[in-house]
C-alpha cells in the first residue's frame, strides 16, 4: 500500500541539513493525526536518539520539508516544520514511522545498528555532505531499516548544498481513489409512477431487509421521505436462495429492472427491482424492521371505487398516459406500497385459499 516516503535529504555545511517527504497516498494526509515521526540513530546505535513528532498535512501529490532550525535561509524558505536538535550526519540511520515512536517505518535511510564509519554510499551518491533526491522511478519507501543500504540503487546525488530542488518532487503519484458511488435513496429508484425513472441503471443502494423470499428479499429503507406516493420498499432479486436476513442492514449495488409475470405482452403490472451482477454488503444485523403501514382504519385508507379513471379507452398504466393518483385509484395506490411493509386492520378473507384450483380435504 502507497504511504509516505523520502524524497530528499539534504546533508550540508553546517546545519544545513533537511529532508523531504512525498505524498504518495492518493489523498491528503494529516501527519499528527497518523502519528508520523522522524527517527534519527546516531552513530550505530540502535534506539532512536531524536524523534521529532511531525506535524500539518501533507497534500496527495505534494512534499512536506522538515529543516533544521539554523540551517541556510534557501531551506527555510523551503520548510513546513523545524527542529534545533542536533541533527543526523553522513552516518547516523534515519527513519520515518507511521503510528508514533514504535510505529510502521514506512521508509529508511542508512541502517539501523550500523555505524559505516563516515557514509553509506560514495561520490556523490553518499549520504555525507552531499544532496540525495530520491529517483522518480521510485514509488515507495524501503521499510527494513535494518537490511544493508546503497544509496545509489535508489537516490541521485547531487554536490553539498545543492537547495535547489528542495520542496519540488516530481516522482508519479497514483490517481486519487475514486468516489464511491452516490446513494440512491429506494424512493429515488422506486419513483412516483409504475415503473422506475432509473430503470436499466446501475445504481447504490441501502436498507434493511424487511423479507426473504427462494430468489430474492425485500429490501426497504427505514426511514423513508414522507411521500405517500413513492415506495420506500423493493425486490431484490438474486436468482437463488439469498444469504441475507431479515433485520440486516445492506448496501448494495446492482441494476434497476421491472419484472413483469408472463412478459410485457400480457398487460400484468410489473414490479420494479435490483438484480443483474450484485455486490452487496452487510453492514450491520439485528436491526428494527422498520414501521408499517397500516392499511385501512386509523391508516392509509385505500381507493375502493376506482381502479384508475385516466382514461376511458383501454391503455396500459406503465407505459404512460395517466396520472398518478395514489389517492384516488387503487392501481396507483398499491404501487406506492410495492415491496413495504405493510398490515390490514381486521383483515378478511373473501375468496378461496387455493391457488392452482386445488381441493383440500381433511378427515
Amino acid at each position: 500500500m502507497a504511504d509516505l516516503f523520502f524524497s530528499e535529504y539534504v546533508e550540508g555545511s553546517s546545519n544545513n541539513k533537511a529532508l523531504e517527504i512525498y505524498n504518495n497516498t492518493g489523498a491528503a494526509v494529516d501527519l499528527a493525526a497518523a502519528g508520523y515521526v522522524v527517527q534519527m540513530y546516531f552513530n550505530g546505535n540502535t534506539t532512536a536518539g531524536l524523534t521529532i513528532p511531525l506535524t500539518g498535512t501533507v497534500a496527495n501529490g505534494d512534499v512536506f520539508v522538515l529543516a533544521q532550525s539554523s540551517a541556510s535561509s534557501v531551506i527555510l524558505a523551503q520548510a513546513d516544520q523545524t527542529n534545533g536538535s542536533g541533527w543526523f550526519n553522513g552516518d547516523d540511520a534515519v527513519v520515518l514511522r507511521k503510528g508514533g515512536a514504535s510505529g510502521t517505518v514506512v521508509d529508511a535511510i542508512g541502517q539501523i545498528g550500523v555505524d559505516p564509519g563516515t557514509e553509506w554510499g560514495s561520490g556523490l551518491t553518499s549520504t555525507a555532505d552531499n544532496t540525495l533526491r530520491r529517483k522518480t522511478s521510485v514509488t515507495m519507501g524501503d521499510t527494513n531499516p535494518s537490511d544493508a543500504f546503497d544509496p545509489s540503487i535508489e537516490w541521485d546525488g547531487f554536490a553539498t548544498d545543492a537547495f535547489d530542488g528542495l520542496g519540488n518532487y516530481s516522482g508519479t503519484s497514483p490517481e486519487p481513489e475514486p468516489e464511491p458511488p452516490a446513494i440512491r435513496r429506494i424512493y429515488e429508484i422506486q419513483g412516483a409512477a409504475h415503473t422506475s425513472p432509473l430503470a436499466g441503471q446501475a445504481v447504490t443502494t441501502t436498507g434493511i431487509v424487511i423479507a426473504v423470499d427462494s430468489n430474492g428479499f425485500y429490501l426497504q429503507d427505514p426511514t423513508g421521505d414522507n411521500n405517500i406516493a413513492t415506495s420506500d420498499g423493493i425486490f431484490v432479486f438474486t436468482n437463488s436462495r439469498p444469504t441475507v436476513s431479515v433485520g440486516d442492514e445492506l448496501r448494495l449495488a446492482g441494476t434497476v429492472s421491472e419484472f413483469t409475470p408472463g412478459g410485457v405482452s400480457t398487460g400484468n403490472l410489473s414490479t420494479t427491482q435490483i438484480g443483474g451482477t450484485l455486490t452487496i454488503n452487510v453492514l450491520s444485523t439485528g436491526n428494527a424492521l422498520p414501521s408499517v403501514v397500516i392499511l385501512g382504519e386509523g391508516g392509509r385508507v385505500p381507493p375502493n371505487q376506482i381502479i384508475d379513471n385516466d382514461q376511458t379507452a383501454p391503455y396500459n398504466v406503465q407505459q404512460g398516459g395517466g396520472t398518478y393518483e395514489p389517492t384516488e385509484d387503487g392501481l396507483d395506490f398499491y404501487e406506492s406500497l410495492e415491496g413495504m411493509r405493510v398490515t390490514v386492520q381486521d383483515a378478511r378473507a373473501v375468496s378461496g385459499t387455493n391457488r392452482f384450483g386445488e381441493i383440500l380435504h381433511g378427515c
